[in-house]
């Protein structure tokens, strides 16, 4: 099923946020030509009964699961937590969710919501199923896949929404707009109670942090996933520790220091706590810290704000008194089964090219009259 055959089945439901005019056919819609029957026979009858009930009995749609079973996916790109044989995740470098996430936004986006939470459910949904033409995952992986998704479709849909905002107030249109959804949300953004919260949020976001200024940080627009990534792969496949990756992302290029003061005093803590310990392993005849010990240090002395490790984000477990391990507590679990799957695969699959090759010579020994001489 083609990208646009799947939207055109898969359209989001529409809301009362905009009124539309109903469209109305240009043409008149015409009969289809009947075909002349006895109209005394009972079979005839009886079969165009059925035809017109098959006619109109609704077509069942496919499952989520279903979907993600059908034949000839195995060529898009796969999501997984580990990033197994290819595979990609959320927020890592180049995979592309953003841009897919975007894409829906953009052109499926029918009425205006000031939210992401406010968008109705059957409208995620549905753009979660078109998710689907553009990445495959394992169908155990569905819940996971759809809590990312959503996360990350919220952020975008912030980024989009206040991105509208700004042409707005500097008097110009967006591109790639739906112009009723744009004028909806003018009435919205004029509000009073709406300019005093955006004014609130503004003060919040400028402010100074018990004196330590504005937060800032020099990775752009790179996710600190995509960044931890980059980095990897310049050392030669060696992961830099937290403390290497909290400096990168913000050291200013040109002055090769960290600007903002409430980074450089964290990370000037950790190091210090870090050097202590290594002193200590040294004088009990230990070895260095591995990456994880100087991790766990970080983990430990990193601020939690809204649930969230300072520095890391989603890096690392929202639980700071945890291990460094992926963020999602059921994750780990998740690629422990598929890791197991996979191998159980392989031993079939292998299992399966040894009966072909052991039949196949049986059949060449007996009958090599069938086979042509480029098979012998």
């Amino acid at each position: 099923m083609s990208y646009m055959e799947f939207q055109e089945n898969e359209s989001p439901g529409q809301s009362s946020h905009i009124r539309r005019r109903p469209s109305v056919s240009a043409t008149a819609t015409q009969p289809p030509p009947q075909i002349a029957t006895s109209h005394n026979s009972p079979n005839c009858q009886n079969s165009a009964s059925q035809a017109s009930a098959s006619n109109s009995a609704p077509r069942a749609q496919m499952t989520l699961d279903e979907l993600l079973m059908q034949p000839g996916r195995g060529n898009i790109r796969k999501l997984r937590p580990a990033k197994l044989d290819g595979a990609t995740w959320f927020r890592a470098k180049r995979n592309r969710t953003s841009k897919a996430i975007m894409k829906m936004i953009q052109t499926q986006l029918k009425d205006a919501y000031e939210k992401y939470s406010d968008i109705p459910t059957t409208v995620k949904d549905s753009w979660f199923r078109s998710f689907t033409q553009f990445y495959n995952w394992e169908p155990e992986l569905s819940p996971l896949v759809q809590s990312e998704f959503n996360e990350q479709a919220a952020k975008l849909y912030s980024d989009h929404i206040y991105a509208w905002k700004q042409k707005y107030l500097q008097g110009k249109k967006p591109k790639n707009c739906n112009l009723d959804v744009f004028e909806a949300l003018k009435t919205y953004w004029d509000k009073p109670e709406t300019k005093a919260t955006s004014e609130t949020n503004s003060k919040n976001r400028r402010s100074e942090r018990d004196g330590k200024g504005m937060s800032t940080h020099n990775a752009g627009a790179k996710t600190i996933e995509a960044r931890e990534e980059e980095m990897t792969i310049e050392a030669g496949g060696v992961p830099p520790d937290y403390i290497q990756l909290i400096e990168d992302i913000h050291t200013n290029k040109k002055t090769k220091q960290i600007q903002d003061p409430k980074a450089r005093e964290f990370v000037e803590t950790v190091k210090n706590i870090v050097d202590e310990r290594g002193t200590q392993r040294t004088q009990e005849g230990l070895g260095p810290l591995t990456r994880e010990d100087i991790n766990q240090v970080v983990i430990e002395n990193a601020p939690i704000n809204k649930n969230r490790t300072y520095c890391l984000g989603k890096l690392v477990d929202r639980n700071p008194t945890s291990s460094s391990l992926p963020h999602n507590s059921s994750l780990v679990e998740e690629v422990k089964i598929l890791k197991e799957q996979h191998l159980e695969k392989d031993a079939r699959l292998n299992s399966l090219q040894a009966k072909v090759e052991t039949l196949t010579n049986i059949l060449m020994e007996n009958f090599p009259s069938s086979f042509p001489p480029t098979q012998l």
